[in-house]
């Protein structure tokens, strides 16, 4: 079957969120609001990475997370790999989605490894991490944030671009023939429009319990 159609997806597009930042949409709509931006995490994330990097560590445990971290500071992207992060994801696969928004309890992917590099600081005892605790992000970790499912319908193919460096045609045809087979893959969809709040249905997944380990109440 065509996923496009008057040049506008003929199936749903999904987005996996967590409280955090539903508010925000729900008032300005999916993509109008740069939530990693609006909370400085970018720039918290090269303070803890300078700092770290300051610490002269040799060990292969640094070495690696190390390696992990840059391309999330550099913010790169090719055809295979996107470490950008502030811009609004879309799927068409409503468990990935759901998958997202609950294994980020604590805001989303950027600030999961935000919070691992603080880990990492704070277990060796760098005393000069505390200089940072008044930034806005230490608040946003306090507690877990609930995990919600935003279905798009009929959206226009002029307001998504590709995720990687891929050919938009060619990821259509592929995710054509995975939906004519019964599946999905991780092919996701940049947003590059707003979603207005009334073209959006935003779905309850559950409710976290207060260290963010269990799920409960799950749709």
């Amino acid at each position: 079957m065509s996923i496009i159609q008057n040049n506008s997806f003929n199936i749903p597009l999904y987005h996996g969120t967590t409280g955090l930042f539903i508010d925000s949409i729900k008032q300005h709509g999916l993509g109008a609001i740069d939530p990693l931006d609006n909370m400085k995490a970018k720039d918290l994330m090269q303070g803890f990475f300078s700092l770290a990097d300051k610490q002269n560590w040799t060990d292969s445990e640094w070495l690696s997370a190390r390696a992990k971290l840059e391309p999330l500071l550099n913010q790169t992207k090719n055809q295979h790999y996107n470490f950008m992060h502030g811009g609004t994801y879309l799927t068409y696969s409503p468990e990935l989605a759901k998958r997202y928004a609950i294994e980020n309890p604590f805001g989303c992917e950027y600030l999961y490894y935000l919070r691992l590099l603080f880990g990492i600081l704070a277990s060796r005892e760098v005393n000069e991490v505390r200089s940072f605790f008044e930034h806005p992000v230490f608040k946003a970790w306090e507690k877990p944030n609930d995990p919600y499912l935003i279905q798009i319908d009929g959206l226009k193919l002029s307001s998504v671009e590709t995720e990687t460096e891929t050919d938009l045609s060619h990821q259509l045809s592929i995710i054509e023939a995975n939906l004519h087979n019964g599946q999905y893959d991780a092919s996701s969809f940049k947003l590059t429009d707003i979603v207005p709040p009334e073209n959006l249905i935003i779905t309850s997944i559950g409710r976290w319990n207060e260290s963010g380990t269990k799920l409960i109440e799950t749709v």
